[in-house]
């Protein structure tokens, strides 16, 4: 070290300190300890958000069990529909009415079977008020006008109904079979005004010599199925949207039954987006997938079809859901990611920050080394300059208590403490100091009080001689 142009070996290598204002890092641990915690809890909270997410989760595990109660309704509708054409069977008067109605030759005037017909139908639709018609021809008379459940019938729909189901029971050999129909009044260029049935029909045999007597039709009301299908109420709680579309699909890919009855009979590519047709067997029973597309001319969006095999039937049954691909769960992501990242660039300028705080202690307590070791070498050091002395002179007596402080080897602290200062103070001082005196850190600034004789003063006093 040079001191008025002499060189001192003075048995030790400097090191640089911290600039004063840099004792704040205190404050800034603590602060960055307060954010680590926050950060944390916030990174904690968003991985509880992506693991639990309702969307995600319980609310998808919810539509798939409901779709499931939805099938099983849909299973029973159609087996309580397709038992009373079994009645034609097992009914031996039922069986035995058809039989007498084959046998007359009477085509038109059919009322005397049509009165037991009707009543037993009515009864029937009381029990299962899906079912709208029902219709019997016989085979052997194409001519001969069919027993009907209500009069309000007319011949365009018993040879509708009959081209369109004839063929399909013929081949199905006695079991009953479902297919659609869809009528449009001959006046009318109105599409609004199609009449659209879902058909349950069947070949009746006699049961005693197992003779052909003709075909049984029935005609189910395609809305009240839809409600059948689609009915049963979201849970409150559940923030699936509730305007799902439920779609039962027949083993053809055609629609048997949704919301809008004029799609009976449309192909399911139209209503289920990402149907296609045939549908894989493999994942016939059951199944669930995302896809953006376009449905009913609305705008392409998001949607999450569920679909599930109706039990006991060649059907299908799936349900279609608005949803936002969520953006929540890549953005909880993504924020999580974010925050990660920006906690680790944190923690490195902690430990920096530490790291420095914890070498300036080093060098507060290398200087009370400096002040012992010295103590008893003092004379090796020169006294002030004349250019120096002058500047002590013009130091206050505070800045002069502080110098002497720091000769004694005491901290900032300490200093603070025995002068009745703030600790902040004393490193303002310091900073003055410092630029004062021409000198860049704190062990400079010791020598420089034992040069001057403050190490054997005490601060206070000399703080008091300001006073």
């Amino acid at each position: 070290m040079n001191f008025g142009g002499e060189s001192y070996n003075l048995g030790f290598i400097s090191r640089q300190v911290l600039h004063p204002k840099e004792g704040q890092s205190g404050r800034f641990s603590r602060l960055l300890v307060f954010f680590f915690i926050v950060l944390i809890l916030a990174i904690a909270f968003i991985i509880l958000m992506i693991l639990y997410n309702p969307i995600a989760s319980d609310n998808i595990e919810y539509a798939e069990r409901l779709i499931e109660a939805r099938a099983q309704r849909a299973s029973e509708l159609a087996n309580a529909i397709e038992a009373i054409t079994y009645q034609f069977y097992s009914n031996r008067i039922l069986n035995d009415l058809l039989l007498d109605y084959t046998a007359s030759k009477e085509t038109y005037d059919v009322s005397r079977w049509n009165s037991i017909f009707s009543y037993f139908m009515e009864g029937m639709a009381e029990a299962s008020p899906e079912l709208e018609d029902a219709m019997f021809f016989d085979s052997s008379n194409i001519n001969k006008r069919p027993l009907t459940m209500t009069d309000s019938l007319t011949r365009l729909v018993w040879n509708s109904a009959k081209t369109q189901a004839a063929e399909i029971a013929e081949k199905a050999g006695g079991k009953p079979i479902w297919t659609f129909l869809q009528i449009s009044s001959p006046s009318s260029t109105d599409s609004s005004e199609t009449s659209n049935y879902l058909i349950c029909a069947r070949t009746i045999k006699d049961v005693s010599s197992g003779e052909h007597l003709g075909l049984l039709i029935l005609l189910v009301n395609p809305e009240r199925i839809a409600t059948t299908v689609a009915g049963g109420y979201w849970n409150s709680d559940s923030s699936i949207p509730k305007t799902d579309l439920s779609v039962l699909v027949s083993e053809e890919g055609k629609i048997l039954g949704c919301i809008a009855p004029r799609l009976i009979g449309c192909s399911a590519e139209e209503i289920v987006p990402g149907y296609i047709s045939p549908w894989p067997q493999a994942d016939r029973e059951s199944g669930r997938y995302i896809i953006n597309q376009s449905i009913l001319s609305r705008p392409s969006r998001n949607y999450l079809v569920i679909w599930r095999s109706v039990p006991e039937k060649s059907w299908q049954l799936f349900t279609v859901l608005p949803y936002s691909k969520h953006s929540f769960k890549t953005v909880m992501i993504m924020l999580a990611i974010t925050l990660v990242v920006a906690g680790f660039f944190l923690m490195l300028f902690f430990l920096r920050v530490k790291s420095r705080s914890y070498m300036s202690g080093q060098i507060s307590s290398e200087a009370a080394e400096v002040v012992g070791d010295f103590a008893y070498t003092k004379q090796v050091l020169p006294p002030l300059s004349h250019n120096e002395a002058k500047i002590q002179k013009s130091l206050s007596a505070r800045e002069q208590a502080i110098l002497a402080g720091l000769a004694k080897g005491l901290s900032n602290k300490e200093i603070a403490s025995d002068l009745n200062l703030q600790e902040q103070t004393v490193k303002n001082y310091l900073s003055n100091l410092y630029r004062k005196l021409g000198i860049h850190d704190r062990i400079e600034a010791v020598f420089f009080a034992i040069r001057a004789g403050l190490n054997e003063k005490e601060p206070s006093d000399i703080s008091h001689e300001d006073q």
